[in-house]
């Protein structure tokens, strides 16, 4: 056999061996490494309790989920102290009464799981509306448990993945009795780590596949 001829052999073999693995087959490899990429920019786990600015003042009968601040102080992430604030009408007009509230604030725990958000207003001219949140942990992929589709082969192609999760970082404070009881989701969450599955749609595109809808 020719020097020239054993090169094209090799190099027919090696674009075989490639095809075998290609990132465009639809297969548990890819769709994992599609569903960890979408999780490392978007698995935040947080409690959902957005707040605007710190301090919180409360005052009694508040509507505010006083319940919810209680467990986040139970849990060392805020501090509270009474204090009286000036009250004021519908109109936003002091009344020339002053009212008491229990006020709460960041503790320097609470500083570390706090991650400012920012979003685009509901209105052009409404700018940016900023807030925060207590994020404890990061979801990540434990396995990719099936897949439909893709239906047919062609350029718009699609599948649905099951797949459970995992959490990685997981604060200890989130696992505690009255930050479950406060937040009934969170707890929901951190109990179907490894066991609940959910569903992401992903789509084959010129980079291979890629998450186009989360769970």
């Amino acid at each position: 056999m020719s020097l020239r001829a054993g090169v094209l052999m090799f190099g027919c073999c090696v674009l075989a061996l490639a095809g075998c693995g290609s990132k465009e087959d639809a297969s548990e490899a890819n769709f994992g490494a599609a569903i960890s990429s979408f999780l490392t920019e978007t698995g935040d786990l947080c409690l959902g309790f957005n707040i605007r600015q710190w301090p919180i003042d409360v005052a009694p009968g508040s509507l505010l989920a006083s319940g919810q601040l209680e467990a986040l102080e139970a849990a060392g992430l805020v501090s509270s102290e009474p204090a009286a604030v000036d009250e004021k009408n519908i109109f936003g007009k002091p009344t020339g009464f002053r009212t008491a509230v229990k006020r709460y604030q960041l503790s320097d725990k609470g500083k570390t799981f706090y991650r400012e958000l920012s979003r685009s207003g509901l209105f052009a001219n409404a700018g940016e509306i900023k807030g925060g949140d207590f994020c404890y942990g990061k979801e990540a992929l434990d396995k990719v448990v099936k897949w439909e589709g893709p239906t047919k082969p062609g350029a718009d192609q699609q599948v649905r993945v099951t797949y459970s999760y995992k959490i990685n970082d997981l604060a200890d404070w989130a696992k505690a009795p009255s930050i479950a009881s406060a937040f009934p989701r969170e707890a929901q969450i951190l109990a179907g780590a490894g066991k609940q599955n959910w569903k992401v749609i992903v789509k084959l595109t010129s980079a291979g596949w890629e998450v186009v809808s989360g769970h």
